[in-house]
């Protein structure tokens, strides 16, 4: 087995392939896919270790040159960079409203709930965001039943680590960024861990607190929309204080682009040349062969070969093995 790069993208299209699997079994209506969340975790491990162990028993230097490996390798490497880049400044964002919004309203405790709740009208929806298990909601008028329901959603979430599973799907996009069907996979998993979380709650709520479960959840929805239009005015107004943010985070994006190229230029001047692995080769039977990557690019008896002179190394047949 060896690693190269041609090794690293024989794996990258494997893991590909198991994407495209994992999207279509996402999209089927089976029962199996809302119990067996360990054959989904399992493919996901799978495909992301996939490219940790790149090995392979082929040898690409049979199907691509060198430098042709190493400049679609710096491509997908780029494009990881970039990705990356990209994600971190979403994740700042995130951080930097997650603490604004721990500076407005304090934590809560609700009977019944087992996690910490944020209660405030800069909030737009239900939801568990951040590193810290803490459910987020808005100013709403709630009523008693409706209010036990979204906690019981949420705290699901938070059982299950649902957020772990989101951003290991995030790191997937990062690294398979050129996989055309990695999207419709990111929305399958984020489906289908909701779907997940009303089954999981549904096995422990009675047949009519289900029913009743469902009808609020339906109902939430139609009580977001309509105080949508005042959440974005409020959600505009709050972004205010972050532009100092905003700034730092394009000097952080201007940078990592700064470095992106400059990584690209001193790595493109590293890529092998056809020609860098040439020498002479002076065999038994009195002729002299050149060979440049491997391959016989010319031949020549001895005596014509010494009467002009060569700057690339001579090696004897015999030290190498002939």
């Amino acid at each position: 087995m060896e690693l190269s790069w041609f090794s690293m993208g024989i794996a990258g299209l494997e893991a590909a392939i198991l994407i495209g699997l994992l999207a279509v079994l996402l999209s089927r209506k089976e029962h199996y896919r809302y119990v067996r969340g360990g054959l989904i975790q399992g493919f996901l491990v799978v495909i992301f270790l996939r490219l940790w162990l790149p090995w392979t028993f082929w040898d690409g230097r049979e199907f691509f040159s060198p430098a042709c490996q190493s400049l679609v390798g710096w491509i997908w490497l780029a494009g990881m960079m970039v990705q990356g880049v990209r994600y971190a400044i979403v994740s700042i964002q995130q951080r930097a409203w997650l603490r604004h919004l721990r500076t407005l309203y304090p934590l809560q405790r609700i009977a019944g709930c087992p996690y910490p709740v944020r209660m405030g009208e800069r909030i737009e929806e239900p939801g568990v965001m951040g590193w810290e298990k803490t459910i987020y909601l808005p100013d709403l008028h709630w009523e008693p039943m409706e209010l036990r329901c979204v906690l019981l959603h949420e705290s699901a979430h938070l059982d299950h680590r649902d957020l772990w599973w989101l951003r290991f799907g995030n790191g997937l996009r990062i690294v398979y960024w050129w996989c055309p069907w990695m999207g419709r996979l990111g929305a399958h998993l984020e489906f289908f861990l909701e779907t997940r979380v009303d089954q999981k709650v549904a096995s422990s709520l009675a047949p009519d607190e289900y029913l009743i479960y469902a009808q609020v959840l339906l109902g939430m929805e139609k009580k977001l929309r309509k105080s949508s239009a005042r959440g974005k005015a409020q959600q505009m107004s709050s972004y205010l204080w972050g532009l100092r943010m905003e700034q730092r985070l394009k000097r952080v994006l201007t940078a990592g682009s700064l470095a992106l190229v400059l990584t690209l230029a001193f790595g493109f001047q590293g890529l092998e040349s056809p020609a860098f692995d040439a020498y002479w080769v002076a065999r038994a039977d009195g002729t002299m062969w050149l060979i440049e990557n491997g391959k016989v690019k010319e031949r020549k008896p001895a005596e014509r070969f010494f009467e002009q002179e060569s700057d690339l190394p001579i090696v004897w047949e015999r030290e190498r093995g002939g």
